[in-house]
């Protein structure tokens, strides 16, 4: 396996004579396109809806669509490495449709009363973010580049929508059934949620992008993969969930130097 990564390596460096980038060229890029997000890992869903309740799904989640736009600087560290830094708008979250298990608490104005419930659920994250990725590029053939480095994301808002449909609610142990409010007893209730959550959500995010991209006549079209790395939710009950993402984003080169 290391010969044939050492072999791929000089391969590439053999290749950089026809790199497109130079040492010491600036260029400005503005780019547009299109994200396909969802959540990864320990949890999933995000807390939300009326009474404080807590959404957590189990595998029910699918990816959503979002717009990404913003501008990147980028300098030639030679004819074969370049480094850039961008800053942009983009789009993240997630859709939850699936069997749930909630967890939280309810309130008769006087007393909070713990419950567990089961039942199902069609939501809808929208996380927006200002993002600002700083990625080293490699460019092994004419016009093809391939990049990695850290992204730092600012949660600029935190919003859920959709419903949930109660099938089963019981006391957690330790309250009495006889202490639950009757008016909050029934077996069966349906909710809409639309509403904000960004008090649960971290400001930081953090990233590891990974991508490939083809210029042609100062166009470059830009595909990768973003590896999160951070706890999205400052609810236990969420799990360790992160944010993964894949961006198609078209831009357009301008030279600022040479």
């Amino acid at each position: 396996m290391r010969r044939i990564l050492l072999f791929a390596l000089l391969l590439l460096v053999a290749l950089g004579s026809n790199a497109q980038t130079e040492k010491g060229r600036l260029t400005i890029q503005p780019r547009v396109g299109m994200t396909l997000s969802s959540f990864t890992g320990g949890g999933s869903g995000l807390s939300g809806g009326r009474f404080g309740i807590v959404i957590a799904g189990h595998g029910g989640l699918t990816g959503k669509f979002g717009f990404t736009g913003g501008v990147d600087l980028e300098y030639g560290l030679s004819d074969l490495w370049s480094v850039s830094v961008g800053m942009g708008y983009t789009q993240l979250g997630a859709r939850d449709d699936c069997n749930t298990a909630m967890e939280g608490s309810l309130t008769d104005g006087q007393q909070n009363y713990q419950i567990i419930m089961t039942g199902k659920n069609d939501m809808k994250y929208s996380l927006d973010y200002l993002t600002v990725p700083v990625t080293i590029a490699l460019y092994p053939y004419r016009g093809l580049s391939l990049r990695t480095g850290l992204q730092l994301g600012l949660c600029l808002s935190a919003h859920a929508e959709g419903s949930y449909y109660v099938e089963t609610m019981h006391m957690v142990p330790g309250h009495s059934k006889q202490s639950f409010p009757s008016w909050q007893t029934p077996t069966h209730i349906e909710s809409a949620i639309d509403g904000d959550i960004g008090h649960n959500v971290r400001k930081l995010d953090l990233g590891i992008p990974v991508g490939l991209a083809y210029e042609y006549e100062n166009f470059v079209l830009d595909a990768r993969y973003v590896f999160g790395l951070l706890n999205l939710s400052k609810i236990r009950h969420d799990g360790h969930m992160r944010n993964s993402v894949f961006s198609l984003t078209l831009g357009y080169k301008f030279k600022v130097t040479k």
